[in-house]
């Protein structure tokens, strides 16, 4: 607790955790703005070839998006995908 009665909420553990699982160790940090509509869907894409668990980090990122508001909207895109992931729409 800071001495003004304000306190911080991490989880740095958790954090630390998912940069492992995505082999992001040794990125640089950028501030990218997001895209603030939703992502679109190709149903009849090719499947994902996935190199991590998607599931299980998305579920560390769902955890994680309570104490970091600001990622919420970018975790429920990618949540939506979970189940089948297809490969990245291609943009017309």
């Amino acid at each position: 607790m800071e001495l003004d009665g304000s306190f911080e909420m991490t989880k740095t553990g958790l954090i630390n955790c998912i940069i492992k699982s995505l082999g992001l160790k040794q990125a640089t940090i950028r501030e990218t703005p997001a895209e603030h509509s939703a992502l679109g869907s190709d149903k009849n894409g090719e499947p994902g070839v996935l190199m991590l668990n998607y599931k299980s980090i998305i579920g560390m990122l769902g955890y994680l998006d309570h104490t970091c508001p600001d990622i919420k909207f970018a975790v429920s895109q990618c949540a939506r995908f979970s189940m089948l992931p297809r490969n990245l729409m291609k943009l017309q």
